[in-house]
């Protein structure tokens, strides 16, 4: 298989709640001090319409409401506080492995204090980054694609669209104790959005999310140690996989 040596372009990491954390001014002054010169957001729904071969993104324009979900914005980073769970995205583009360990590192540190915050637990933690190859003089994704399948065309009709999903369930310690863990793939052609505007056709996207397995009837005894432990691991547990499934 063509090594693809890709960038890092977006990373997520995730834990669920037994409780809701919704907008109020209040929990808005508890929380804001997480994230540096953040703004305060609602949570912008998007309907995406499929309109060949690019899907059309349509921003429905909501404003904050008690008890609804939030954001709070600065920069590239968002935590988000859904019904139930918390998402602290950044959107980034460089090189693999360059922003991976710090990113874990603030999830830890910004999850834990949530916990903290809320007096609360959780029962799931996730780690989802999202990379991308795109093409360039030495790479085209139709010799990448010839190195995963069989035939990249049927009677003369090429592929127009890859979308290829496994998941392995892999016992990983944390904070000492066994547990399941999901170390999902999604490997995909794509045609992304630049923010020049500009739509790059022909790049290989690889998404994971590696997340603690549901256990029907699990108590929510996440506390920051297993966070802390989880987030410490998440980027190994990443690059090991990437190396033993991809590259």
């Amino acid at each position: 298989m063509i090594m693809l040596n890709p960038n890092v372009i977006q990373l997520r990491g995730t834990i669920f709640l037994p409780v809701v954390i919704g907008y109020s001014s209040a929990n808005a002054e508890r929380y804001r001090s997480l994230l540096n010169g953040a703004s305060i957001q609602p949570v912008q729904p998007t309907a995406i319409i499929p309109i060949a071969p690019i899907g059309l993104q349509i921003n429905q324009e909501v404003s904050l409401q008690d008890n609804g979900p939030w954001q709070m914005v600065s920069g590239n980073t968002r935590i988000i506080f859904f019904q139930n769970k918390i998402d602290i995205i950044q959107d980034i583009i460089t090189p693999k492995d360059t922003a991976e360990n710090s990113f874990c590192k603030f999830c830890a540190e910004t999850f834990s204090r949530i916990l903290e915050l809320g007096s609360t637990t959780s029962n799931r933690i996730a780690f989802a980054p999202t990379y991308a190859k795109d093409p360039d003089d030495s790479f085209k994704s139709s010799d990448f694609w010839n190195g995963v399948l069989k035939h990249v065309s049927f009677k003369g009709s090429n592929i127009e669209e890859v979308n290829i999903i496994c998941n392995r369930k892999v016992g990983r310690s944390i904070n000492g104790n066994p547990y399941t863990v999901n170390f999902r793939s999604v490997l995909s052609d794509a045609k992304r959005n630049l923010p020049s505007g500009l739509v790059l056709e022909g790049s290989i996207m690889i998404s994971f999310d590696i997340n603690t397995a549901i256990i029907p009837g699990q108590p929510f005894t996440f506390q920051a140690a297993e966070i802390n432990d989880f987030f410490a691991n998440a980027a190994l547990w990443s690059n090991e996989f990437f190396e033993n499934t991809l590259a």
